[in-house]
């Protein structure tokens, strides 16, 4: 018998006292690879167990609870699954592990490099030395397994002669249907009468907490690594009495969840136990985000190990590689909590938590930046760039502030983009990556930011949390009153400009130059060139050659393009007839040049036409204007852009020109 000593008797009693650890304990299991799966057991107890009564299995399906069945005999199992029983005469010792390989053990060495302790798949025929756990009666299937999302593991004792089997320990992860609760049964088994015995009410499956340790339903834990019960043992926040447990505990009721005592990801360990790891540092948070001057900063985090020794706080100023240290306070529970130093306005911090054990082992977090009160405008980070278009912010840690553009799961539920002012221009708009918070930002929100700048494949963003799992999204909502930014009208072709990252465009009469690929993308051209659109999630707009559509949206970068990412239907404007004039420079001097957008699209289906009367169109007072004046007729699919530029004369005195299109509102198409 290869039985684990996982730690001295004395340091085990002691450990078992403190957690009143009374009974065996499943302690780590692996689902994949298959080859490699395994359930590890451990004896906390001060004293040998006799294993010949004990039983493992995973035959649960739709709660039917199907392992209780086996004291009268009408239990079944499926193909792949098993009820397994320990040899006769096994035992285990005080503070020792037993591992049970799902397979043969040739599979568990090529994984592990080690032996198992027993099997319960042999193809060996009984000859490999490895202790074969025993079938009761057909009850183990032949592709027998442990399933990688939704299954169940009991470890249960029946000696043969009583009504109900008593729970050892349980695991159960996935979807929980097959997920135990006896509650309302109650079974007669081989004992001299024939009255059944019910079993005490077991917890809800909706109200058990399953192994999970990214913290949401799935698979126990990813390839490579195992699901433990994390050390010190201790089964966390489970009922002590009432239950059906062999020690009277209600073993369903077990917090199984990160929250409680199963650890995070781990390299697999059968039968052997780090007692003195490094110390594990989480769930940091500091507030505020963005302090005012001197203003006291908190940071918190969950620090856990066995022997903790120290928990600190290593703070630099601007870059600087020289940390001070302030000593972190165990405040509740596993958290510690330490105040960085109050400064002036302006500085950039840095800091980490760092814990030491008395082992000598330490653990730390990356670095966390944030600055003291100052703000950079958007226009600056975007502005100031390389040659390559990157933002020479990339890398900075910076507090920015503006109206929100997109709302909370308008494009994403991961990130949003805000606009400087109300008015859009070149420069003005940036995309923040905020993947955990806050919970809502809503179009026309004032919002103010703290994050570092990231050039994410050629976009420029703030990156508001630094980890998607564990780190504090520093956005804040900090008015709310439906601020509607004014997009930016330009043509078709200026999308391709890096100006236009992350500002809110509108390209007016543009034509659907292709329909939508599997990617929502299609491309648009106003007679200037033609730019890429990105049609969200939803929209119901679908795209045909020819259409005439004006499109708004944020401009986004992604795989090599930029493109209008139409965030929902009113981004999308079919045009039935429109003329549009965008008028540049109207207040101009001698030696100046006035300019004009002007574009007329008519989308409709019939020739469209106007008298003088309707219409009259009046450009600049040089050159040859105006375009059109007087009676005009504009076929279906007629569409015209142009940019019309006159240069002032030297002797001309400053004045302002302006342009008129006069559509009379009695007037009509003829």
């Amino acid at each position: 018998m290869r039985s684990r000593i996982w730690l001295a008797l004395a340091f085990g009693s002691a450990v078992s006292a403190a957690n009143a650890l009374d009974h065996l304990l499943i302690t780590e299991f692996v689902v994949t690879p298959t080859a490699g799966e395994f359930i590890e057991i451990v004896n906390p107890t001060a004293s040998p167990i006799d294993l010949s009564n004990y039983y493992l299995t995973d035959a649960v399906a739709s709660n039917d609870n199907r392992y209780i069945d086996l004291v009268d005999g009408s239990v079944a199992t499926s193909s792949s699954d098993f009820l397994a029983r320990f040899p006769a005469g096994a035992t285990i010792g005080a503070g020792s592990f037993a591992v049970i390989s799902m397979h043969d053990d040739a599979d568990f060495t090529g994984e592990y490099g080690t032996l198992p302790d027993y099997e319960i798949n042999d193809i060996s025929g009984g000859t490999d030395g490895i202790a074969d756990m025993v079938d009761p009666g057909g009850l183990i299937g032949g592709s027998a397994g442990l399933s990688n999302s939704g299954e169940m593991i009991v470890l249960f004792y029946w000696d043969g002669t009583t009504d109900l089997v008593a729970d050892v320990d349980y695991a159960v992860w996935g979807d929980l249907v097959e997920a135990v609760d006896k509650t309302g049964f109650s079974k007669d088994g081989p004992d001299a009468d024939a009255i059944a015995t019910p079993y005490l009410d077991d917890t809800p499956v909706a109200s058990q907490a399953p192994v999970d340790p990214n913290g949401s339903a799935g698979q126990p834990h990813d390839f490579g690594f195992s699901a433990a019960r994390a050390f010190p043992f201790a089964e966390s926040a489970e009922t002590s009495s009432g239950g059906n447990g062999i020690t009277g505990h209600d073993e369903t009721s077990e917090d199984l969840s990160i929250a409680g005592n199963w650890s995070v990801h781990a390299a697999p360990s059968p039968g052997t136990i780090d007692t003195d790891a490094p110390p594990t540092i989480s769930n940091l948070a500091y507030a505020p985000c963005i302090p005012e001057a001197f203003e006291t900063v908190t940071v918190a985090a969950d620090v856990v190990d066995q022997n903790i020794d120290e928990v600190s706080l290593l703070m630099s100023l601007d870059g600087g590689v020289v940390f001070d240290t302030t000593a972190m306070v165990n405040t509740v529970g596993d958290t510690y909590s330490g105040d960085l130093t109050p400064l002036p306005a302006g500085p950039t911090v840095t800091f980490k938590v760092l814990a030491t054990d008395l082992g000598g082992n330490s653990a730390d977090t990356w670095l966390y930046d944030y600055v003291v009160e100052t703000f950079t405008d958007i226009s600056t980070i975007q502005s100031d760039t390389t040659s390559g278009g990157d933002s020479n912010y990339d890398g900075s840690a910076v507090n920015v502030a503006g109206y929100v553009t997109t709302a909370s799961g308008s494009l994403s539920d991961s990130y949003f983009y805000l606009a400087e002012t109300a008015t859009a221009a070149p420069w003005e708009g940036i995309k923040v990556f905020a993947p955990s918070g806050p919970a809502v930002v809503a179009e026309g929100d004032w919002v103010e930011v703290g994050g570092v700048v990231d050039e994410y494949y050629g976009e420029t963003e703030v990156l508001a949390a630094e980890d998607s799992e564990d780190a504090h999204d520093c956005v804040m909502v900090l008015t709310s009153t439906a601020v509607d930014v004014k997009p930016l009208m330009v043509p078709s072709t200026a999308i391709n400009d890096e100006a236009l990252e992350g500002v809110v465009v509108t390209v007016n009469d543009a034509v659907a130059a292709d329909t939508m690929n599997g990617f929502g993308e299609w491309f648009i051209d106003d007679g200037s060139g033609s730019a890429m659109v990105k049609s969200n999630f939803g929209i119901s707009y679908f795209p045909v050659i020819g259409d005439a559509v004006d499109v708004t949206g944020p401009v986004g970068y992604a795989f090599g393009s930029f493109r209008i990412q139409a965030r929902d239907d009113a981004d999308l404007d079919e045009v039935a007839f429109n003329i549009e004039i965008v008028q540049h420079d109207d207040i101009v001097g001698p030696g100046d040049t006035w300019s004009e957008y002007v574009t007329i699209t008519n989308g409709s289906a019939a020739t469209v036409a106007f008298d003088a009367v309707d219409l009259e169109y009046v450009g600049p007072p040089t050159g040859s204007y105006p375009f059109f004046s007087g009676s005009a007729s504009f076929p279906s699919s007629f569409a015209y852009s142009t940019l019309a530029t006159v240069p002032i004369p030297g002797f001309v005195p400053p004045t302002t020109f302006e342009t008129s299109t006069v559509i009379s509102s009695g007037g009509a198409p003829i």
